[in-house]
């Protein structure tokens, strides 16, 4: 048996040795066994120059419940003025702590933004 996490971790290394296209290999083979991290940072990865597969390895991540998925694909949403998506995105990861970094009063202020959107929160199990 793959263990997911270490093949997840080794990516990192065989990143930043400059082999970027085998550490990407390594996080194609963990997220198709269901690795929710390395599914997000695939779409880390595809950001820059491919926007649809960058939102598609975060929405696959973000509805296995991975928080630095949906604050990503929520900035994403964010990015293209899609305010409602965005939040219930920023709602999602903040039910499940992924917004450690942010302060009560900014959660407030989207939860204040959420109702006026009419975006409410967002249920995980309704994506599954």
């Amino acid at each position: 048996m793959v263990d997911l996490e270490k093949l997840y971790y080794d990516a990192f290394d065989i990143y930043n040795a400059g082999n970027v296209i085998s550490a990407v290999k390594q996080w194609k083979k963990a997220a198709l066994q269901g690795h929710a991290s390395s599914m997000n940072i695939l779409g880390v990865v595809c950001e820059e120059r491919d926007y649809d597969n960058a939102v598609a390895y975060y929405r696959l991540a973000a509805r296995l419940g991975e928080p630095c998925a949906m604050n990503n694909l929520a900035r994403l949403y964010y990015d293209r003025k899609n305010y409602k998506k965005a939040v219930k995105w920023w709602m999602a990861s903040a039910d499940l702590g992924g917004l450690d970094n942010i302060d009560e009063k900014d959660v407030q202020e989207m939860r204040k933004f959420a109702d006026a959107e009419g975006a409410g929160s967002l249920d995980l199990n309704s994506l599954r």
